[in-house]
């Protein structure tokens, strides 16, 4: 886009020693600047470094405090976030429906859980770690077992599939002895199953707080499959979905799910790492608020995908009735700019996931791509418009 867009005839450019670019669409070399496609270097697809990205954590600044949004009538407000978080709920279903042609649901499911649990840092990592031990090898793998048998087992695959299986330390006084016991059963079970890994897993542990580590997590869902995997995932959460009843109060809802991530780990559950203390205290391993994540980012789109697939239109129903009375989700740097920006700070008129989800996809349609900022922006005109 550099001659397309008169660059190399406007003399404010003149002094650009490169040009940094996704892709060269005339591939045309400028030799007077270097030259820099970064296509060529990409070592994942484009749709999974997007997933990468936290639109969440984004640095959206801006000099007015106020939008011209924020004008909007307010009778007109509500009904705009509610179509908004209905629109990115089904945005949410067509994206995993793209993924299920080379899935079942159940393996969709663990896939978005697992990259749910990764947080901002370590998704896309979990997410291929569900792809290198996918659930059909943990069924082979733990069947015929005990429930604790399960969960060891689950947790050596795991862990060792992701690398995360401490080698032969140069000082292995740093290890309790329970630790010391734990790592050489888990070592014991991956030389067992070892699965052929075709890359090595790169963890980013860089400002991640110790309780959302990957070791806590892999515990964690280690138990969640260790009790439902053989019921299938999709029945698990399709059982809460359907029990759902509109006379009964959300919170019914969310603890049936809550209960699912409850199980405590007689290791992980007292440690965030292998060398660390151990905790007087017991600490949860996928935390509530995570909970209510992977309900409305994961649960609920595939829930609506499935019921549309299969036009289970009671299903349908309920997804919607718990999504306008789920709370929304903890806020975020997008959530928080956009209630300023467009609400003028009256957070209480975002009383849903629904309206939280909102607010994310006005931003990601409007704010995010508008270089010219409220001058240029259509959302006014397009409300005024309705």
């Amino acid at each position: 886009d550099w001659k397309k867009h008169g660059h190399h005839r406007d003399d404010r450019y003149k002094n650009v020693i490169a040009h940094v670019f996704m892709w060269n669409d005339l591939k045309l070399i400028d030799s007077s600047i270097l030259q820099l496609e970064l296509s060529k270097f990409l070592k994942e697809e484009l749709e999974h470094i997007e997933d990468m990205i936290d639109m969440k954590g984004y640095p959206y600044k801006s000099p007015k405090e106020y939008g011209d949004c924020s004008s909007i009538p307010s009778e007109r407000i509500g009904s705009l976030l509610d179509m908004a978080g209905d629109a990115r709920m089904i945005e949410k279903a067509e994206r995993f429906k793209g993924s299920l042609n080379r899935n079942d649901m159940d393996q969709l499911l663990y896939e978005g859980i697992m990259g749910s649990l990764g947080y901002r840092r370590n998704k896309l990592q979990f997410k291929s770690l569900a792809k290198l031990i996918p659930l059909q090898i943990i069924k082979n793998a733990i069947c015929g077992y005990s429930y604790k048998k399960r969960v060891i087992i689950i947790q050596s695959l795991l862990l060792g599939a992701g690398g995360l299986i401490p080698e032969n330390p140069p000082h292995r006084w740093e290890y309790s002895q329970e630790v010391k016991d734990y790592i050489k059963a888990i070592k014991r079970l991956w030389n067992k199953y070892r699965i052929p890994v075709e890359k090595n897993i790169i963890w980013d542990f860089y400002g991640t707080r110790p309780a959302n580590l990957p070791f806590r997590r892999i515990a964690g869902i280690s138990h969640f499959l260790s009790s439902n995997i053989e019921k299938g995932l999709l029945n698990v959460f399709l059982s809460e979905f359907l029990k759902f009843n509109i006379d009964k109060k959300i919170r019914t809802f969310i603890n049936g799910t809550n209960d699912l991530f409850s199980a405590d780990d007689d290791l992980w559950s007292f440690r965030y790492t292998f060398k660390g203390k151990r905790f007087v205290s017991k600490n949860r391993l996928i935390g509530k608020d995570r909970v209510l994540t992977i309900i409305v980012d994961v649960l609920m789109p595939l829930m609506l995908l499935y019921s549309n697939e299969n036009e289970d239109h009671q299903l349908e129903e309920n997804i919607h009735n718990i999504y306008t009375r789920i709370s929304r989700l903890p806020s975020n740097s997008i959530t928080r700019f956009m209630v300023r920006r467009m609400l003028r700070g009256e957070r209480h008129i975002v009383n849903s996931a629904r309206r939280g989800q909102a607010l994310i996809q006005i931003f990601n349609d409007y704010c995010a791509n508008n270089e010219d900022g409220c001058p240029g922006c259509a959302l006014k005109t397009e409300i005024t418009n309705l």
